[in-house]
């Protein structure tokens, strides 16, 4: 089977508004802790309001990997996986070298010394806590033959009931244990971990429904109600955790309902909006850096964060307008580098012969 590779606009926009997110959620997150602050409410809003952002990149992941359309030879998968460890040890070491900068106990520049910040970093994750995501998204690519398999030949029904599973338990799980006023049933609950067949596994798999299913008007309009108000409850509740020193833990998990709705929402409505529409060239130029920003974009605010007058002069104001602001400039900054990476690449690797089809008459 050969199948043209093309690309999907609606995922390249998914790609764009999932990196923004995402940076705008780690911008916002030291104004975030600032409790105190008349300010807090605008970065309340990115750090509360963009949750959705990671379960929507493992929907858009989902909905490549899965598409039964596309060829996917476990050399092809392997290739992709050696990929994400390669990026994830390199990344990791180069992070590890700026505790050099960072950390006035690190001395002099020696071997020893270029191996500690490769430690500590592996360890620690002070520049590299998103790379969490590389980890998961290996996970998930070991079981993607298994998982091709499942959605090319289940039903829609078995396919749903594999969703309503995965998806709800974590949720009903938390549930229970938060609101049931039974002792017995929150403390069999509480024994209970599905961790190890839910979780991503579930959004992984509704990035492919999404991306094949055509959903009805009104399960759209259902489906951007529904999260819409999620994203509203946990505005809210963050409010009340803030003020009454709950905790958010639960709420953020980006395997809980009130993240993966909202993602699936973002999923439908941009999918439904680019329908026949023409790609925007700067659309999907930024789609391709999208990667690139998320391994950088922590360099910068992080650095922020160990620098007293940039820390003063991004947060000592309103969250409202500097994540977006100073966050944009991050995502600009950093899709430039991507660019000039790609550049070098492209210029580095050798170029390939053309080659001739040569025809004998017999």
């Amino acid at each position: 089977m050969h199948t043209e590779k093309k690309r999907l606009y609606y995922l390249d926009v998914l790609r764009v508004i999932g990196m923004c997110s995402i940076v705008f959620l780690h911008f916002s997150v030291p104004g975030w802790w600032q409790t105190d602050s008349s300010s807090w409410w605008g970065y309340n809003i990115f750090h509360s309001g963009t949750r959705w952002a990671v379960p929507l990149f493992f929907m858009i992941s989902g909905a490549l990997f899965l598409n039964t359309q596309r060829e996917m030879p476990l050399k092809k998968l392997g290739l992709h996986m050696l990929k994400l460890i390669l990026v994830f040890s390199v990344g990791k070491f180069l992070y590890g070298q700026l505790a050099f900068f960072t950390n006035p106990d690190f001395g002099s520049f020696s071997i020893s010394n270029i191996l500690r910040g490769f430690g500590d970093e592996m360890r620690n994750s002070q520049f590299t806590y998103q790379f969490w995501f590389l980890t998961a998204l290996l996970a998930l690519y070991m079981i993607v033959p298994l998982l091709r398999g499942f959605v090319k030949n289940a039903s829609k029904q078995e396919i749903m009931f594999f969703l309503t599973l995965t998806i709800l338990a974590d949720t009903g799980l938390w549930v229970i244990i938060q609101y049931c006023p039974i002792a017995i049933f929150t403390q069999l609950a509480q024994q209970f971990s599905f961790t190890y067949v839910t979780g991503y596994i579930g959004v992984f798999v509704l990035g492919w429904c999404l991306s094949n299913w055509q959903l009805s008007k009104k399960t759209r309009i259902a489906l951007y109600l529904t999260g819409g108000l999620c994203v509203l409850w946990v505005l809210l509740y963050s409010v009340y955790a803030a003020k009454n020193g709950g905790s958010t833990d639960a709420l953020y998990s980006y395997t809980m309902l009130q993240n993966i709705l909202p993602a699936a929402a973002v999923f439908t409505f941009v999918r439904q909006l680019c329908t026949d529409k023409e790609p925007l060239k700067i659309v999907s130029l930024l789609a391709k850096t999208a990667m690139g920003v998320y391994l950088l974009h922590t360099l910068f605010t992080q650095l922020i964060r160990i620098t007293p007058n940039l820390w003063q002069m991004v947060y000592s104001h309103n969250g409202i307008w500097t994540v977006p602001v100073y966050g944009g400039l991050v995502v600009i900054v950093c899709s430039f580098f991507t660019l000039i990476w790609f550049q070098l690449v492209k210029w580095i690797q050798p170029k390939k012969q053309p080659t001739f089809a040569v025809s004998r008459e017999e």
